[in-house]
């Protein structure tokens, strides 16, 4: 229970700073934020939106409210994704403790500018869980091929694993 304590009080913390620091760079929440008012202009001193203009409507309804509060519900909605992609991972990461740990200060790194930014990459989080979702993440954001990579690995483990033998059946090493 003290760690969600913890991880709101973070949270709670953490949205004053990224909340002025997306309206006073004006990159990612910002563009997201006037795509969804059908603003996706290729001004690149004001921040352009660099994905294909059908995906500008995915924001409109955060577009209609104010700024800090449709800041506000992005921000949750990350901070939600991020969580979930963690306890997901989580526990397929302990078998695999190296690359779990370099998933964990990676991750927790590129988290912090995600939050700090408004950055999408947030909701493509939750996709990476998966493999198929993992390849689709990574056709909008390159450097989440880590993340297939990580499942190719389990893939591989789990193959190759020792099945032991167990009063429910055979099982592998990896669950």
């Amino acid at each position: 229970m003290w760690k969600w304590a913890v991880v709101l009080l973070v949270a709670a913390l953490l949205f004053p700073y990224c909340l002025e620091r997306t309206q006073e760079k004006g990159y990612d929440f910002p563009i997201y934020y006037r795509a969804g008012q059908g603003d996706i202009s290729p001004d690149f001193n004001r921040g352009a939106y660099v994905y294909s203009h059908k995906t500008a409507p995915i924001f409109g309804p955060l577009s209609r409210l104010p700024y800090p509060l449709a800041f506000g519900v992005f921000y949750v909605a990350t901070w939600a994704s991020l969580i979930a992609l963690y306890r997901r991972l989580g526990s397929r990461l302990r078998a695999f403790p190296v690359l779990g740990a370099s998933c964990a200060i990676i991750g927790g790194g590129a988290a912090f500018i995600i939050l700090r930014c408004g950055n999408v990459t947030g909701m493509l989080a939750i996709l990476v869980t998966t493999p198929v979702g993992a390849v689709l993440a990574m056709c909008v954001k390159p450097y989440l091929g880590a993340f297939v990579l990580l499942h190719a690995a389990i893939i591989c483990a789990r193959s190759t694993a020792p099945k032991i033998p167990s009063s429910q059946g055979e099982s592998d090493l990896l669950g």
